[in-house]
């Protein structure tokens, strides 16, 4: 039998420029030769131990960020498939805990033979916020940013009806999944983490029953979701 074949071999060797750091400026990172990833490495440092990670301006048709340590590594901390559909939608790793002074990269892994490019950017996320509300107290007012949560408590001295309510609500749905935007659940009486409580809270307005609940401590925790950056006034209440 004979026959032809062509062969063409292609440099694809990872992009690993340009630099990239923790609450730095957005890059943007491009490939183009089919097999050919982004690997960006990064090092946090000591203030630097909670992060999130946007991936913006995306041309790629598909590809996936993946968060790894040590920088080579194909085993993900943290996962998420982008793709320039829809033009223009923000790409987003929630809040990931590193270790200041461990060299971590970011590694957008090609699907298939796709090529392209998108803009990355790494920011540092606060603490969690923590406030102890008195039921039929003032109204605490806050606001988060990208990746940081609200853990607002208070103690319910008997067994008695409880609400939860806010105003001034900014948090917003995030398109095209239509996620609840926020995310507000009531859990207790400590220690017990029984949720007794839940809902949406992307409403500018709005209340959450919790029904006749046992005397003691209980956490509301506030979780925008994706990128959401908000806050509101939040009050509990009997009935």
């Amino acid at each position: 039998m004979t026959g032809s074949i062509s062969v063409q071999i292609a440099n694809d060797q990872d992009v690993t420029t340009p630099t990239i750091k923790v609450a730095g400026s957005a890059v943007t990172a491009t490939t183009t030769v089919q097999g050919q990833d982004v690997r960006l490495s990064f090092t946090p440092t000591s203030n630097q131990s909670r992060i999130v990670v946007f991936a913006t301006n995306i041309t790629n048709p598909g590809a996936y960020l993946n968060l790894v340590t040590p920088p080579g590594s194909t085993s993900p901390i943290a996962t998420v498939e982008i793709s320039n559909y829809p033009t223009g939608f923000t790409y987003f790793i929630d809040t990931q805990t590193v270790v200041p002074g461990t060299a971590y990269e970011l590694w957008v892994q090609h699907i298939g033979t796709l090529d392209g490019s998108e803009t990355l950017q790494i920011a540092k996320v606060p603490a969690d916020l923590s406030h102890n509300v008195t039921i039929g107290g003032a109204a605490y007012q806050f606001s988060t940013v990208a990746g940081q949560n609200a853990n607002i408590t208070f103690n319910n001295p008997s067994s008695q009806s409880v609400t939860v309510q806010w105003t001034n609500g900014t948090y917003a749905i995030v398109p095209p999944q239509n996620n609840t935007g926020c995310y507000l659940t009531v859990t207790g009486p400590s220690p017990s983490t029984n949720q007794v409580g839940a809902g949406a809270c992307t409403a500018s307005t709005g209340s959450i029953g919790l029904g006749t609940i046992p005397q003691g401590t209980y956490n509301i925790l506030v979780n925008p979701q994706l990128q959401q950056t908000g806050g509101m006034s939040l009050t509990v209440t009997t009935p």
